[in-house]
Formats: structure tokens, sequence, C-alpha cells
């Protein structure tokens, strides 16, 4: 498992903890624009930006998807272990990962000095389907049909609003602006605008 990644003949040492991998998340999940996101993200894998970072945005990639090459992830089966943008956050789901994995591993992921972020994945895709943070991935992920019955729709509809992980800031203020202004308290066409940002 790799702890290091060369570029032009340059090898950086990279950081491989799972910990920083979830500190990495935070970087590409905050508010601010994608160049900025882009630009903390490689300094922070790679300690600088690399001079050829185009190759270093796509190791990157590919270290974070544990050496595998981009998957059209809607079209994989759940039971693979492969799940569509959306379905579970690391910094959001901690305390069901950090359950479940103490509960079928003993591991207690606040104390391990070090786990390889490869190995972290291989473990979390082994969870057995009995932990709450599958049930929420499959709330989360159920497409919700007509024909399905009544109250299997409104289950779902249900749980997918309970379980739904929170928006960027300026969806959830966009969003909150679109209600108001349909109840006829504001402007339609400023709320989309700042939906559009």
């Amino acid at each position: 498992m790799p702890k290091n990644i060369s570029i032009d003949n340059k090898t950086y040492e990279i950081p491989s903890d799972f910990r920083q991998m979830m500190e990495m998340e935070g970087i590409l999940a905050s508010e601010k624009d994608e160049a900025t996101k882009a630009m903390e993200a490689l300094t922070f894998f790679y300690g600088e930006i690399p001079k050829n970072d185009e190759e270093a945005v796509d190791l990157m990639c590919w270290f974070y998807r544990c050496g595998e090459e981009m998957k059209q992830t809607d079209a994989v089966p759940q039971e693979k272990g492969v799940y569509r943008s959306g379905a579970f956050s690391l910094l959001h789901d901690g305390e069901m990962i950090y359950a479940a994995f103490l509960a079928q591993y003993h591991i207690n992921l606040l104390e391990i000095p070090y786990l390889h972020w490869w190995n972290f994945q291989a473990l979390f895709h082994g969870l057995s389907k009995e932990h709450l943070i599958w049930e929420v991935i499959h709330c989360r992920t159920m497409d919700i049909t007509k024909d399905m019955s009544k109250e299997k729709r409104e289950y779902y509809q249900k749980m997918k609003k309970i379980y739904a992980l929170p928006l960027p800031k300026h969806l959830e203020v966009g969003l909150s602006e679109l209600e108001q202004a349909l109840m006829g308290k504001g402007s339609v066409a400023d709320a989309l605008k700042r939906l559009g940002q």
C-alpha cells in the first residue's frame, strides 16, 4: 500500500492515514470555490503543488479510490461496496462508522495510531450489513419508484429526510429562500440565482 507517489522523478510522502483522508474530505467539502479547494487539496496531499498538476490530481484521485480506475458508480450494485456520490460522508457519519468498527473488528478508530487509507476502506466495505451505517446508505441510495407500495415509498421518503447529509450552506440558504418565495415572501428569481451559485 503506497505511502509515497512519484511525479516527474520527484517522490512525495503522502498522507496515507485514514484520518488524513478525512481531513482532505473536509477540504473538498468546504464552501470555497473549486479552484481554491483543488489547490488546498494538492498542497495538503503533496506538501506543495507539483509542477505537473494534472498528473498530481490524477494520482491523488487514484490514491483516494484505493488504486482503482474511475467507475460509473451508479451502475455498480450496492453489494460490491461502491456507492454513488452522496451515499455517505466520513465526516458526518463518523459516529456510525466508529461504532461499526468497534463492534465488528474491536478497532477503536480514536485510539489506533495508524491505519492506511486502503486498509480502512477494505474494512469499511467489509462491515456486516447489520450495522446502522449500511441501513443509512441503503436508505440514502434507494430509488423510490412508482411500483413500490405507498407505505414503502413513504417510509423511504421519510428515511431520506432523516438520514440526509447536510447541503452546502449556499444551497441550504437558497432552498430556504425558495420555499419562502413560493409562499409569497421574497423573490423566486433571487432564490433560484442563489441555488445556481
